[in-house]
């Protein structure tokens, strides 16, 4: 789960007393459900046994009890915001610049699909500090 720039492991067990309504169904709709959806989901949240290593906060997870899609996204975005945190930005005048096993989504796709670039890491960061500096001019 996504919310801004944080990131949160969601799991579910089927036949766990965790999350009790989980059915290998509701496992199949969950993994149906293409990314950059908007959700609404209930649960509860748990320490993790182990770090969670790939997500920003590391020591919690959330059991899923219930599932409810508010929006869903195209099943074919333009470029995955993983690909697009992890990229480098070129100009696309330039030669292009090969990374072995990265994915570079260009400028000009990100401007063309601004919308979605705008959930990267970078540009949340870049609006944070844009509204520090503007709330220090305020005051």
């Amino acid at each position: 789960m996504r919310e801004q720039v944080h990131t949160l492991q969601a799991c579910g067990f089927v036949n766990s007393p965790d999350t009790p309504n989980l059915t290998k169904d509701f496992v199949k709709f969950i993994n149906w459900i293409p990314k950059e959806s908007v959700i609404d989901i209930t649960g509860r949240l748990k320490l993790s046994e182990q770090k969670v290593e790939s997500c920003t906060i590391k020591d919690f997870e959330f059991h899923i009890s219930k599932v409810f899609v508010v929006s869903l996204s195209s099943n074919t975005l333009p470029f995955q915001i993983v690909d697009a945190n992890n990229s480098i930005l070129c100009d696309p005048n330039e030669e292009e610049v090969e990374i072995k096993d990265q994915i570079n989504v260009h400028s000009d796709t990100r401007l063309n699909y601004r919308w979605l670039d705008l959930r990267t890491e970078t540009s949340q960061s870049i609006a944070r500090v844009k509204t520090k500096v503007a709330d220090s001019f305020r005051r």
